[in-house]
């Protein structure tokens, strides 16, 4: 299963997109949760995949600490090629 951590913008678009594709039951939308309990499902993650978009202007974050973070749990990381 899928475990979406966090809330933001895209959270509603992501629900509704888990409906469309009839994956729902497979994906939790937890939310955001302290910096303890991502560690903990950090941990027994298999993967970890974060999303990230580039505003129009091209304007997009550095390196997320979160990125680091699953380096250091020793899991494969997935993310955008801006991160």
């Amino acid at each position: 299963s899928l475990i979406q951590v966090g809330a933001g913008d895209l959270t509603a678009e992501l629900h509704a997109l888990s409906q469309k594709l009839g994956i729902s039951q497979y994906v939790r939308f937890v939310g955001a949760k302290p910096h303890d309990e991502v560690q903990k499902l950090m941990r027994n993650a298999e993967i970890f995949a974060l999303p990230s978009q580039m505003a129009e202007n091209g304007d997009c974050e550095g390196m997320p600490f979160a990125i680091l973070e699953a380096c250091a749990s020793g899991i494969p990381v997935v993310s955008t090629w801006h991160s």
